[in-house]
């Protein structure tokens, strides 16, 4: 089974404690680059490793770079949307 690759904004733990008791080998981006690196790093990374990516970062479908190193590079990438909603008056 591929890495899964946990992008900065997910977090450094609760994400990935999860996985990891679930039996998943995860990466997580401070581990690999710096903080300040910009997402097409991440993304060749996860390309060159045939990891698996996650991330909540709603902008990245929007963003010419990002998109091209996605189609080169990425095997797989999960995004997620969290929205929140109100309940009640």
């Amino acid at each position: 089974m591929s890495s899964i690759y946990l992008d900065r904004n997910l977090g450094k733990h609760v994400i990935a404690d999860a996985l990891r008791e679930a039996g998943a080998t995860v990466e997580i981006h401070d581990d690999h680059l710096p903080l300040n690196a910009p997402d097409e790093d991440w993304i060749a990374l996860v390309g060159r490793n045939s990891w698996i990516a996650i991330t909540k970062d709603k902008n990245i479908r929007h963003r010419a770079a990002e998109i091209a190193a996605i189609k080169n590079m990425a095997r797989w990438l999960l995004w997620f949307e969290h929205r929140m909603s109100r309940v009640g008056n």
